[in-house]
């Protein structure tokens, strides 16, 4: 059973594991693009052609110029569209797209072997850097880290000082002597 001295130790230890479970959220959601792009560099490719390469501008307060890139591919009789010309964004400006799949032109479609209907036009990690995704990740873990030992040192002195308090009294078998 639970006492109101335990109350600190519950609280800091239950704020770590929801610290530490937004992270690993994060964590997945930062580095599953940078995979799954990695895993394209293995992945088959087939002939596709172009068929829309537009921009368009985002919704709201900032509105940002966007492409909406539209594609065919073949893979044993069946017709696959596709969508994406990477997994990752780049920082290319939309221009960059624009001008490398014009509608119309024919390109080379990196699919899943696994999931045709999944595919890229680029493959592995030719344009994509990961140095600044590597830093986001060891500094957002770093930092529930932290989170972690503050949580530690503020809420479990108690504990702390009472397992120390244990640890420097005499033992019963100690007095009798």
């Amino acid at each position: 059973m639970q006492t109101e001295k335990d109350a600190p130790k519950v609280r800091w230890r239950l704020l770590v594991g929801v610290a530490w479970s937004i992270m690993l959220l994060l964590d997945v959601a930062i580095l599953r693009p940078y995979l799954q792009q990695q895993m394209t560099s293995d992945w088959p490719h087939t002939d596709g052609q172009v068929t829309r390469c537009d921009t368009y501008l985002t919704d709201g307060a900032k509105p940002r110029p966007r492409v909406h890139l539209a594609y065919d591919y073949t893979l044993s009789g069946t017709l696959h569209h596709g969508q994406q010309a990477a997994f990752l964004n780049t920082s290319d400006p939309p221009m960059y797209e624009l001008n490398r799949y014009p509608a119309g032109s024919r390109v080379q479609v990196y699919y899943d072997p696994k999931n045709p209907a999944s595919a890229v036009l680029e493959s592995g990690l030719d344009r994509v850097h990961p140095q600044p995704i590597l830093a986001v990740v060891a500094l957002l873990n770093l930092a529930t880290f932290g989170f972690t030992l503050f949580c530690k040192r503020t809420f479990g002195q108690k504990e702390g000082s009472s397992s120390a308090a244990r640890a420097t009294a005499p033992s019963s078998a100690t007095r009798t002597r």
